[in-house]
């Protein structure tokens, strides 16, 4: 949040920014937990770790 806030100086933009950001925060820890129990249960256990994984080095 403090990189946010340093990158836009404008209270709007600021706001703008913040809300996209926890909005994205929070649309994850909604829907995170039941995607990864459906791939666990369907797909296999490795694959939520496998998944995060992947993510984890496309990010860098």
């Amino acid at each position: 949040m403090g990189m946010l806030a340093d990158r836009y100086p404008d209270d709007r933009e600021r706001g703008n920014a913040m809300a996209l950001a926890l909005g994205g925060m929070a649309l994850g820890l909604l829907i995170g937990p039941p995607f990864g129990g459906i791939m666990y249960q369907f797909v296999g256990k490795a694959s939520p770790f496998l998944i995060l994984a992947m993510l984890a080095l496309i990010d860098g």
